[in-house]
């Protein structure tokens, strides 16, 4: 990414712009870190941001004596372990997610899937915040890009996790899938390989053994990590994020869709 709003920052977290090209203008970039500062602050208040509790499960991975909560709003809890969320973006799940969009945005839940269409021919960003924080120790996020923007366009779409200025996660940006790090204004690339639908499918992060962990898979079951060190800040509280954006105004930048969270 050349030049970058990266979406979290964009979606309120940090401004991250990497030696810009094309950089966008200040009073865009002013209106969204308002309205998503406005959301974090206020929005955030009043689900309530919690502390998570419930036992850690081996990487999350389940076995046959673990208790699933498929999490699908109002009729299961709120705040379970990261280790018990599921969620497969049937329409119901509205407790659990924060949704912002920059203006001229939409996104929708249809089909089972998060569908965030990309404007022609104009910047922006749409996504979810989730409503809880949860504890990464010994667990693991994933879900599946099942539809990304146009390959080779400046364009994200990623699963991040963190708190206000201090996030780490999966991109699919332009023509790779990335592991990156942002802390303020500090966007440090960890990795990157040219991207590939049928191999970087799964998007996941996890914490084991007191090591962070990027990865990407093909079916959900086997991962290749992209990158593994320390956690660059505690974890035991971070919330998540789905989002997709258009860094600069692109033509057909195309549709990202996420499906299966934490779900195989």
């Amino acid at each position: 990414m050349q030049a970058e709003l990266m979406l979290a920052a964009r979606a309120g977290w940090s401004i991250s712009i990497r030696q810009p090209k094309n950089p966008m203008p200040r009073s865009r970039l002013n209106r969204s870190v308002r309205a998503a500062f406005y959301l974090l602050l206020f929005g955030c208040g009043r689900v309530g941001f919690s502390d998570m509790t419930g036992a850690a499960v081996d990487d999350g991975n389940l076995s046959s004596g673990d208790v699933v909560v498929d999490q699908r709003g109002a009729d299961s809890p709120l705040c379970a372990s990261l280790g018990e969320l599921r969620y497969d973006f049937d329409g119901t799940g509205s407790a659990l997610w924060m949704p912002y969009t920059d203006p001229g945005m939409t996104l929708s839940e249809s089909g089972n899937r998060l569908v965030i269409p990309l404007p022609n021919g104009m910047a922006g960003t749409a996504g979810y915040f989730s409503t809880c924080r949860y504890d990464l120790t010994g667990q693991r996020v994933f879900v599946t890009a099942a539809v990304v923007p146009r390959v080779g366009t400046m364009t994200d779409m990623y699963l991040a996790v963190g708190s206000m200025n201090n996030v780490f996660g999966v991109n699919v940006t332009r023509g790779s899938i990335e592991a990156y790090r942002l802390i303020g204004p500090n966007y440090t690339q960890l990795a990157s390989l040219p991207y590939n639908a049928a191999q970087h499918k799964v998007l996941q992060v996890r914490e084991a053994g007191g090591e962070a962990f990027w990865e990407v898979s093909a079916d959900g079951a086997s991962f290749t990590t992209l990158y593994r060190a320390a956690p660059p800040f505690d974890v035991s509280a971070i919330q998540l994020l789905l989002f997709a954006d258009a860094i600069v105004p692109v033509a057909n930048p195309g549709t990202a869709e996420f499906a299966k969270l934490n779900l195989l």
